[in-house]
């Protein structure tokens, strides 16, 4: 996780020359929001994590001693951590499949219901913890993000309508 940002820039810095100048442009906006959005997802999750532990410390019961070992603590942050990142990328997915073609923003609006089962099902995987915190706390975001990507979608489809108009005529 700390050295997440030394490899990806080694990663930019090999992938950059093979790139024209239009692949640029839309390769820095995503590294940009993917990177802020993983940091915002470890962010919440830091955040969260304290209610998260205070709500399975309240459902083992009061005869139950706590102890905690330092190693599986950091361990459990860490995956918190890596779970809300990698959750917060979907939203760079969902757009990069809507520039490429493969899905349109009016297909996603007319999954939202789906989208939504999907989206809460994925965050109750994906959070070590396993309360309905950490859940919640993964699913509200993606679901905002959700909306978002659509947003995101139909403008760049309008922006495309907008560039075919003015090159026909």
């Amino acid at each position: 996780l700390i050295a997440l940002p030394v490899i990806m820039w080694q990663i930019w810095r090999f992938v950059v020359p093979a790139l024209k100048g239009n692949e640029k442009r839309y390769a820095i906006p995503f590294i940009v929001s993917s990177t802020v959005l993983f940091l915002l997802g470890c962010l919440l999750a830091y955040l969260t994590l304290e209610k998260a532990l205070e709500f399975l410390i309240s459902w083992a019961g009061q005869d139950v001693e706590h102890l905690f070992q330092v190693s599986k603590y950091i361990r459990l942050v860490m995956l918190m951590a890596f779970a809300f990142g990698v959750g917060f990328q979907f939203p760079v997915l969902l757009v990069f499949l809507q520039l490429v073609g493969v899905i349109t923003p009016q297909q996603l609006i007319g999954a939202w219901r789906y989208a939504i089962v999907g989206i809460v099902l994925l965050a109750a995987v994906i959070t070590p913890s396993g309360d309905p915190i950490s859940l919640t706390a993964l699913a509200g975001p993606m679901l905002v993000l959700y909306f978002v990507a659509i947003g995101i979608g139909m403008i760049a489809q309008r922006r495309t309508a907008a560039r075919e108009r003015v090159a026909a005529t």
